[in-house]
């Protein structure tokens, strides 16, 4: 096991997992923040440390960002 870093510091919940897959990062970290009684950044922290854990995802809602500039 590793020690340097909490295991749940990196995990986020399904629910939080579920908006980050339909794009919706703001709802994600709103989650993260009530299950977890964060503050705002400590909230978005996790959220983008799961993002960058998360090759696939990332990928995803870098297209999705790309698209939305699109007409």
């Amino acid at each position: 096991m590793m020690s340097d870093e909490p295991a749940q510091s990196s995990t986020v919940s399904t629910a939080a997992v579920e908006m980050l897959w339909r794009g919706d990062v703001i709802g994600a970290i709103k989650v993260v923040r009530v299950e977890r009684n964060l503050g705002l950044k400590e909230a978005k922290d996790l959220v983008d440390a799961y993002i960058r854990s998360q090759p696939s995802l990332r990928q995803k809602m870098e297209q999705t960002q790309a698209g939305c500039g699109r007409s």
